[in-house]
């Protein structure tokens, strides 16, 4: 495919109209949208306002202003009322007018007429889809399958989780699964505090941050909040600088921005947490009053990683040289409050909880639970309550059962199961915000697992690759569209929850699948329209928020009716400010203290038939001789996945630091080029035991000699004009899938590679 030139995307753009007519049901180009005589009038004389909402480029939920002029959003800004924003955004926010106005966005209901992939669609109408969905949900609880249903979303932020798993609950299928994969910090966090949730921080009273993978800078959420809590860590305060150090694999923007990079073989910073225990427990320099009165095993612990965890032996399973192990335990100890901390997702590999658990126990011994600067509890929010429901069936995905006892979520395990009935074969199959065709591991997987689904639905705004597979698309509003909240991911230990309604009629004949879905319910009828009485997502949220109102917050109203016309207004509410301490909410285990729990894991190990080498080190697939190159997939902040794939400013930004904006590539260490005989730009195969793929080789220092890194993104083959012009494989093709035996987290770092040169074509 031929790399794109700034001069020939400016002529891409000016061609949109032509390219768009081109497609049967797509409508105006993008210039067409946004610079019409109407949207150009930006005078006095204009009609123009500015509407609080929450963004949705992305899971982090933070508050942004629109700017509406005579119907058109022409600007988007932060909320400054918001607490995670504070009146910015990120490049991905920046982007959401390409989204709005896309010229290829899904315009109207479409109904498959040819093949599966084929492309080719009729319109029909809302009330003709919903119909025949329903009937055919009617007919599956009839026939005693409502179990069959199977929703695959990406875990959104706020009451459209809530929304989908409650439908999909009183429907009576426990088919709800989330593709999100943080789900080894939550386990870690539930075996040692007793609550599943990611953890909340305010980083600006944090001494000593010690991030362990991931790059908080480029693919953490909330990311708005992460940045701007960086620069109050380093020049905020003129009393104290925070000092931070990255530990990875690879040399990210996290990595150049932090005080110190220490190199890590993948998988094994559980290992290096323990090593860094151990100079810890040997120097007598945890914080002892927090051990005696909160932390249960650690007479346990301090044996086990004693025995067995020296600096010198991690350094040799690390790569980390003991005294550099040394040095870092003692400035982690010496520099409360200190946080350590794990990527999160794609830093995962085959022993995630292990590294998890292992990583947290550092926080218990430097005393960093529930104090400021240290590790918090999100706090639950008082929404209206509503009844539980609950399912005794197996879900598809194998979580909680006994293939994957403490899992949540398997997402990637699907497609094996699906295609062999294990332990039942879906019947429908419900797409949200996710596109498993393009951007799940080893994502070839899933077209066989399509063609044994009778039914699949997709809501996505976007042709993708996974909607281009299914029989009926109904088309979701954008964020700026419709009724929208959002609860922080982790976020900064105090309660809030943003808010926004539509901020101009919808573009085209689209709807919000929250709608749909009580829709979808009222149809059916029975204990499912029961459990979702409402009529529109916006009148859930009036019922939800009751709660909001009674708690007072931020918003002190004499009426619910004046207090949800005063939360739409500023677009956010707040709770009371986080108050550290000792609560039994923060220590929520049967004794009500911090549980270390490495004995405790190898235990769990033996009795699920683990091997102990396997569950502290990864597993790689693939033959270190014949692949000897370690697989590092990673994301960079303009990539929005598939809520913005066809944006070309998001493009345009995509890889700033190799200068590859319209080419995925590959890093590649200097050493290991010089080996092989790849110059930088040379096109080459990376190839792993599951696909290959061809790409532009960019020599990095920043790559360790042993690995390759390669972004996750680019490759698309559907999806918008603009999403296929970006050249180059997708690198979600070449990961083998493997898991974590306990908790069923993908290991998106557990595939080798090889690498060698390419013919142009």
């Amino acid at each position: 495919m031929p790399r794109i030139t700034r001069r020939g995307f400016v002529k891409l753009m000016g061609a949109g109209a032509a390219a768009a007519s081109a497609v049967g049901y797509f409508g105006r180009s993008l210039w067409e949208l946004i610079s019409s005589p109407q949207s150009r009038r930006l005078t006095a004389l204009a009609s123009s306002d500015w509407a609080a909402t929450v963004c949705r480029i992305c899971p982090a939920g933070c508050g942004v202003l629109a700017r509406v002029v005579d119907g058109r959003v022409t600007k988007i800004e932060g909320n400054p009322r918001h607490p995670l924003s504070q009146g910015k955004i990120c490049p991905k926010a920046q982007a959401t007018l390409q989204v709005l106005y896309d010229p290829d966005r899904i315009q109207t209901p479409l109904r498959r007429i040819g093949e599966r992939g084929e492309g080719r669609w009729e319109q029909v109408s809302w009330e003709a889809a919903i119909a025949q969905i329903s009937t055919e949900l009617a007919i599956l609880r009839h026939n005693g399958q409502a179990h069959t249903l199977l929703f695959l979303h990406d875990a959104p932020p706020g009451h459209m989780r809530e929304l989908i798993d409650r439908f999909c609950l009183a429907y009576g299928s426990p088919n709800s699964v989330a593709a999100d994969g943080w789900d080894a910090e939550r386990v870690a966090h539930l075996l040692s505090q007793g609550w599943l949730d990611l953890a909340a921080h305010n980083w600006e009273q944090t001494a000593y941050a010690l991030f362990f993978g991931g790059s908080f800078l480029e693919d953490w959420q909330p990311q708005v909040h992460l940045l701007r809590s960086y620069s109050y860590m380093r020049r905020g305060r003129p009393d104290r600088r925070a000092r931070i150090v990255q530990i990875g694999p690879r040399f990210s923007v996290s990595a150049a921005k932090a005080d110190e990079w220490v190199p890590l073989l993948p998988g094994r910073q559980g290992v290096l947490a323990l090593g860094m225990a151990h100079v810890i427990i040997r120097e007598r320099i945890y914080d002892n009053q927090f051990i005696t009165d909160y932390v249960d095993g650690f007479e346990d612990f301090a044996a086990l990683v004693l025995e067995k965890y020296s600096p010198d032996l991690v350094a040799g399973l690390t790569g980390v040289p003991a005294n550099m192990i040394t040095r870092l335990a003692r400035e982690f100890a010496g520099s409360r409050p200190a946080v350590a901390v794990a990527g999160r997702g794609l830093e995962d590999s085959t022993n995630a909880l292990f590294n998890h658990i292992a990583i947290h126990s550092l926080n218990a011994l430097a005393g960093s639970i529930n104090v400021p600067g240290g590790i918090l509890r999100p706090p639950q929010l008082p929404f209206t309550s509503w009844e539980e429901i609950l399912s005794r069936r197996t879900r598809l995905d194998g979580a909680g059962s006994d293939v994957f006892p403490l899992a949540v979520g398997a997402y990637q395990t699907l497609p094996e199961r699906i295609t062999n009935g294990q332990p039942y074969t879906p019947q429908i199959l419900f797409l949200y915000e996710t596109n498993p065709i393009f951007e799940s591991p080893a994502a070839i997987r899933w077209q066989a697992a399509f063609e044994r689904i009778p039914t699949i639905v997709s809501f996505s705004s976007f042709l993708d690759e996974s909607t281009l597979h299914a029989d009926l698309v109904l088309p979701n509003h954008t964020y700026l569209e419709r009724w929208v909240d959002g609860v922080p991911p982790g976020g900064m230990g105090q309660a809030m929850m943003g808010i926004g309604g539509p901020t101009v009629q919808p573009v085209h004949d689209t709807r919000h699948t929250g709608d749909i879905l009580l829709a979808l319910a009222d149809a059916i009828g029975g204990r499912t329209a029961d459990h979702l009485p409402w009529t529109s997502f916006e009148e859930m949220l009036r019922f939800r928020t009751q709660g909001l109102f009674e708690a007072g917050g931020s918003i002190q109203a004499e009426s619910f009716d004046q207090f949800w016309d005063t939360l739409v207004s500023r677009g956010v509410w707040v709770g009371a400010p986080y108050e550290p301490d000792m609560r039994d909410e923060v220590l929520a285990t049967e004794s009500g203290r911090f549980q270390l729990q490495i004995a405790r894991l190898k235990e769990m190990a033996v009795d699920f038939g683990i091997d102990q080498e396997s569950l502290e080190l990864p597993t790689y697939s693939g033959d270190e001789r014949e692949y000897p190159l370690l697989l590092i997939p990673y994301r960079v902040i303009a990539d929005a996945g598939c809520r913005a794939p066809n944006a070309p400013l998001l493009w345009e930004m995509y890889g700033l630091h190799p200068k590859e904006m319209w080419h995925n590539w590959v890093e590649i260490n200097p050493e290991t080029a010089h080996h092989l005989e790849i110059e930088d730009g040379d096109y080459v195969w990376v190839e792993s035991p599951q696909a290959r793929i061809r790409l532009v080789a960019r020599i990095y220092e920043g790559a360790m000699p042993d690995a390759v890194s390669i972004p996750l993104g680019g490759g698309h083959t559907a999806g918008g004009r603009w999403a296929n012009q970006v050249g180059g494989g997708n690198a979600s093709e070449l990961v083998v899938p493997q898991t974590d035996p306990l908790i069923g987290t993908p290991a998106w770092c557990g595939t080798r590679v090889r690498v060698y040169k390419a013919q142009v074509l």
